[in-house]
């Protein structure tokens, strides 16, 4: 067999020209890390011949160590493998044949018809990573994170960063605030790459981005040097903040809550929830107009404002927030709320101190919970506070035992109650399509004759306008309850509303079009009888009897002639302007067109004709 050695490495070679104290730089904590494809290493060499010992290239004449990028065939194919195989900090001795020693057309020459040895020297290996799959953006960690805690969009983030092109600084700042993903461009970046750069970092972890120039403000490849100091959490916690849409007639209000400090809980308080902690609120001119307040309530309690009761739900314990208010109804509140007229925006901070939350996992515990909850929701609804009912109905249909519980008809009759009464306060709302959704849970959960879930359905498609499937609905109401008498009446409004809707679009079509179009028009039309035919083509045989010379005039009606004749007779009744001249129709001999032509002119001179007219 014929074997074939590229290279390996001589451990028992001594490195005259390469002793250890050439290298008096000393590592950092790197050492013994594995080289990687992608990484950017940084080595010192000594290339010579085998036989002739012959230096050919060496990095410590040049006093500069070569950095490269390990694995992507920017140095010879020997020195790229053998980097492959060491750690930070190795000095080894590889062996390999004179055509794996080739680099780069700028690189030195091996020399002729022998082997080569290099002596290297791993000083480090850095991590990159390819942001986008097509290395126009880059980057490596100068500093590692110990926070587990990474950016994401929406977020906002203090950042310290220096930019550099062509190795010359053109923008740096210090403790810069950013939202993720809400800003056209900053740092000298565009959107899209600041954007990439951030979300791959986590919390106080510092790296050198690489962007190619169309990435760049001024059109040129830079260098991102970033770190990211501190990340708040942004979020609205508005109740259904979802609908903040025109097609909701009714308001609901914003509220954006930044987080000030992170939480020691595993989760959110959530409902049902003993919180403890502080709040306190300023002005638009950050002058205090709430002094620092204590609160130790149940989150759901009657009388607890919107605003406390949509934030502390989605609070962890220890967590320290901010919410920005815009809407004055939301701080209403009667035991736990803020005095009137006060200024806005107004900027709250809420410490929640503990959150005693009750876990729950047997079927009779998560029963009784969804109960209290739609026992809560029933008070709230009383008040009218339609939104925070909502929030705790559907809470209750959620912690409802499941279908593989063992109180299976006992969760499912809470579940659907629960449901129906939110699609209650969607109907009051105007929110059709959630009210309709709720509604159908209930139907498709397998209570197919449940009659008030039938009746919200038919409110919801009317609130949508679709009156015909609303007068389905109210129509199987009547089917199961003949005797219910608001079904009875909203069926007749439907069918009311549904009937003027008709009319108008008929008007409308006829506007448009010049007519209805609608099934009936697919239709095979009936054989119209002759006289039918003289009355809706008189108008057209007017033109016809005018004397007009045009070759066409005899094609409008294809009707023979003494019926022609007969219909302008009938036309000179019902619209007498005296004879006209009448020409002759064609395919009628010139002698019986003039005796028709005198005996209809004596019967339009009868005095008893005129009369009728």
């Amino acid at each position: 067999f014929e074997l074939s050695v590229l290279w390996w490495t001589r451990s028992d070679h001594h490195c005259a020209s390469m002793e250890d104290d050439a290298f008096a730089e000393e590592l950092d904590d790197q050492e013994g890390r594995a080289v990687r494809v992608g990484d950017e290493v940084e080595v010192q060499y000594i290339g010579k011949g085998l036989e002739t010992n012959d230096v050919f290239d060496s990095s410590q004449a040049r006093n500069v160590n070569l950095k490269f990028a390990a694995g992507r065939g920017q140095v010879s194919k020997g020195l790229d493998q053998a980097v492959l195989s060491m750690r930070v900090g190795d000095l080894q001795t590889f062996q390999f044949p004179r055509e794996d020693g080739i680099g780069p057309p700028h690189a030195p020459l091996p020399p002729e018809d022998e082997d080569i040895l290099y002596d290297v020297r791993l000083h480090a290996a850095n991590a990159i990573d390819d942001l986008t799959g097509d290395t126009s953006i880059t980057r490596r960690t100068l500093k590692a994170s110990f926070s587990g805690k990474k950016v994401a969009i929406g977020q906002e983030v203090v950042i310290t960063y220096t930019l550099k092109v062509k190795g010359k600084v053109v923008e740096q700042g210090q403790d810069e605030t950013l939202i993720v993903g809400a800003f056209v461009q900053a740092c000298g970046l565009r959107n899209r790459a600041l954007r990439v750069v951030l979300e791959s970092m986590k919390l106080e972890e510092r790296c050198l981005a690489n962007l190619t120039s169309i990435h760049v403000v001024q059109g040129a490849p830079a260098e991102l040097d970033i770190e990211v100091l501190r990340i708040h959490d942004r979020a609205d916690v508005g109740l259904f903040s979802d609908k903040r849409d025109p097609l909701y007639p009714h308001h609901f209000p914003e509220l954006r809550m930044r987080v000030l400090q992170d939480g020691h809980g595993m989760s959110e308080a959530g409902l049902l929830a003993q919180v403890i902690g502080t709040y306190k609120a300023t002005g638009p001119d950050e002058a205090e107009v709430v002094p620092e307040t204590e609160f130790d309530f149940e989150v759901g309690d009657l009388g607890v404002c919107e605003v406390l009761f949509a934030a502390l739900r989605k609070m962890k314990s220890g967590e320290v927030a901010q919410v920005v208010v815009n809407s004055e109804g939301v701080l209403r509140g009667e035991t736990v709320g803020f005095p009137n007229n006060l200024p806005l925006p107004l900027t709250l901070v809420i410490s929640l101190h503990k959150a005693d939350r009750r876990w729950f996992f047997d079927d009779s515990a998560k029963l009784e919970r969804s109960v209290k909850l739609k026992e809560r929701g029933n008070q709230f609804f009383g008040r009218q506070q339609l939104r925070i009912a909502a929030t705790l109905y559907t809470a209750a249909a959620e912690v409802a035992p499941s279908e593989q519980s063992k109180l299976k008809e006992e969760g499912n009759a809470a579940k659907n109650a629960a449901l129906l009464n939110a699609s209650a306060c969607w109907l009051k709302l105007c929110c059709w399509r959630d009210a309709l959704k709720c509604a159908q849970t209930v139907i498709r959960g397998g209570d197919y004759t449940n009659v008030k879930a039938f009746y919200r359905q038919g409110q919801a498609y009317a609130g949508l306008l679709e009156f015909a499937e609303a007068i389905r609905w109210f129509e199987r109401v009547l089917k199961e309850e003949p005797e219910n008498v608001e079904a009875a009446k909203q069926l007749k409004k439907c069918k009311q509303l549904a009937k003027s809707a008709e009319s108008r679009e008929r008007a409308t079509q006829r506007r448009m079009f010049g007519g209805y179009h609608d099934e009936r028009s697919l239709r095979k039309p009936r054989e119209l009888t002759m006289d039918e035919k003289i009355e809706k083509y008189a108008v057209a045989l007017d033109g016809y009897s005018s004397g007009s010379d045009s070759e066409d005039d005899g094609n409008l009606v294809e009707i023979e002639p003494a019926k022609w004749w007969k219909c302008q007779f009938r036309r000179r009744i019902v619209d007498f302007s005296g004879p006209p001249a009448i020409r002759k129709p064609r395919g009628m001999d010139t002698t019986e067109a003039k005796k028709l032509l005198r005996e209809s002119e004596q019967t339009v001179k009868n005095p008893g004709l005129r009369k009728r007219k």
